[in-house]
């Protein structure tokens, strides 16, 4: 018996007692070595044709300085490399693939470096390695980064600038707005503390914040009271209340007294 005595899309075959009986076509597949994900088929289907990995799985990387390319199968079997890509977030490549989340510039593609664990593009000029000589600015930062032009050279330390930004705008970077600062020369005046304040842009700026609990300066005029004895220890229009659950609290006057 041959397949010309089974009926369309059969063929002869079988073994033991099946020998000789038409039955679906039996395919023969190529397959892979086992670390070849494309060429390992699962099996036939009816019409006897070999079911490879559908094409578009990935089946390799390569990596080359900041370019990698993705290989997907092509779903008969074979892996086919794709097109050329820069690794995500300006990365560089680390082995077959692409650096994560940067902890150094070596993590980062050419002319990019790595601020705040980002990948992020340099102002133009390499690292200045501490030498304002380096930078056309005459500035470099605290972490080596040439700024684009000078900062505000503050005279409170706690507003100082300490970085400029890794990218094209080489930014100045400050402490934000709200840092205490210049508090040597902290100051009370009524009920009025006048501690500096940095706004954000290098300056400390003298910001006048009334004394909690509407308590009054000090006599020395350092700070303010925290617990009151008289009306005096209190800041206009309150009383210090001298018995009760609230005694040596301010509290406002009522009806005018």
């Amino acid at each position: 018996m041959s397949d010309a005595n089974c009926p369309a899309g059969q063929q002869c075959g079988g073994t033991g007692d099946r020998a000789g009986t038409c039955g679906p076509p039996q395919c023969q597949c190529l397959v892979g070595p086992p670390d070849a994900l494309c060429s390992i088929p699962f099996g036939c289907d009816d019409g006897g044709r070999c079911v490879y990995p559908p094409a578009g799985t990935e089946c390799g990387t390569t990596c080359t300085e900041d370019q990698i390319t993705v290989s997907t199968c092509d779903g008969a079997g074979g892996c086919s490399p794709g097109t050329q890509m820069p690794c995500p977030g300006n990365a560089s490549c680390n082995g077959a693939g692409c650096s994560g989340p940067c902890s150094a510039d070596g993590g980062c593609a050419t002319n990019f470096l790595c601020f705040e664990g980002r990948c992020v593009e340099h102002s133009g000029t390499p690292p200045c390695d501490g030498d304002d000589a380096e930078c056309s600015s005459g500035l470099c930062a605290p972490n080596d980064v040439c700024c684009r032009e000078k900062c505000t050279q503050s005279e409170a330390l706690e507003c100082a600038f300490f970085a400029c930004t890794a990218d094209a705008g080489a930014s100045c970077v400050y402490p934000p707005a709200g840092t205490l600062c210049d508090l040597a020369n902290e100051s009370c005046i009524g009920s009025t503390l006048h501690a500096g304040l940095c706004d954000g842009m290098g300056n400390c700026i003298d910001a006048g914040v009334l004394c909690p609990n509407n308590f009054a300066c000090n006599d020395a005029g350092t700070g303010c009271i925290h617990l009151c004895e008289s009306d005096l220890d209190c800041a206009k229009g309150f009383h210090c209340e001298d018995g009760g659950e609230d005694r040596g609290e301010c509290l406002q006057f009522i009806d005018g007294g």
